[in-house]
C-alpha cells in the first residue's frame, strides 16, 4: 500500500530532521539521506499522482541536496516542508488541494526564498 510507505517514509525523514535538530548539525552523509529520502517521496508520489507531495519532495531535495552544513534556518526550512508533507497526508490531499493546499505550497516555498542565501 503505497499511502502506507509513503507515510512511514515521510515519518522516517521527521526522524531524521528531529536528531539533526537536536543535535544542531547533521554531517554531510546525514544531510545527503535526508535529500534522498525527499528525492524518493517526490518520485514515488509523482507516480501516484499527488503533485503536492511531490512538490514539497521536490523543494525539499532541491534545498538540501549539495548541503555540507547546517543552521537553526535551514532547520526551520526542512521542517516545514516535512510539515507540509505530513499535512498533505494527513488530510488525504489530491491534486492542488483546492485553496487550502495552494495556501499550504507556498509556505516552504516562502522560507526557501528568505532563508537561501543564509
Amino acid at each position: 500500500d503505497y499511502k502506507a510507505k509513503v507515510r512511514k517514509d515521510v515519518e522516517d525523514l521527521r526522524n531524521m530532521v528531529r536528531a539533526a535538530a537536536a543535535a544542531g548539525t547533521a554531517t554531510p552523509e546525514e544531510l545527503k539521506k535526508i535529500a534522498m529520502s525527499a528525492r524518493e517521496i517526490k518520485g514515488e508520489a509523482a507516480t501516484f499522482n499527488l503533485p503536492l507531495l511531490t512538490k514539497f519532495g521536490d523543494g525539499l531535495f532541491n534545498f538540501t541536496d549539495n548541503m555540507t552544513d547546517l543552521n537553526p534556518k535551514r532547520i526551520a526550512v526542512i521542517e516545514a516542508h516535512v510539515d507540509a508533507m505530513s499535512i498533505v497526508l494527513a488530510q488525504n490531499m489530491h491534486g492542488d488541494g483546492g485553496p487550502i493546499g495552494m495556501k499550504l505550497a507556498r509556505g516552504p516555498d516562502l522560507a526557501i526564498e528568505k532563508f537561501k542565501q543564509e
